[in-house]
């Protein structure tokens, strides 16, 4: 599980959105990969994104995506403890109809435990 907070400073809302594919991306120092299961989800339609994280105005918003071992035979042992995060996202401004897209990379992600 990797937890994102995002701040919308505007004053009106935004709709988050994920590129779909394989745009999220997390790997430990072990070169192990894990799989995107969930946590953005994206349908447009007529009316812009149908399905997408609202992100409220001038607040923080979490946003959470969940991921899975890529190779099931692997040992909980063989985990890492430092990770590599990227994910590709665009934003959906509904009063204008704008829409963005944006690439973030984290690195030395330090695993925690809840």
């Amino acid at each position: 599980m990797v937890h994102l907070v995002f701040l919308n400073q505007l004053d009106k809302e935004l709709k988050l959105g994920g590129e779909g594919g394989n745009n999220e991306n997390l790997t430990d120092e072990k070169g192990n990969i894990f799989e995107y299961i969930k946590g953005i989800e994206f349908t447009s339609g007529k009316y812009g994104f149908e399905r997408a994280q609202t992100l409220l105005p001038k607040s923080n918003n979490d946003v959470v995506l969940y991921f899975k071992f890529k190779d099931r035979d692997i040992n909980i042992k063989e985990i890492g403890s430092n990770f590599i995060f990227s994910l590709r996202y665009k934003l959906y401004n509904p009063s204008d109809r704008s829409l963005s897209y944006y690439d973030i990379s984290f690195t030395d992600i330090k695993a925690q435990r809840n």
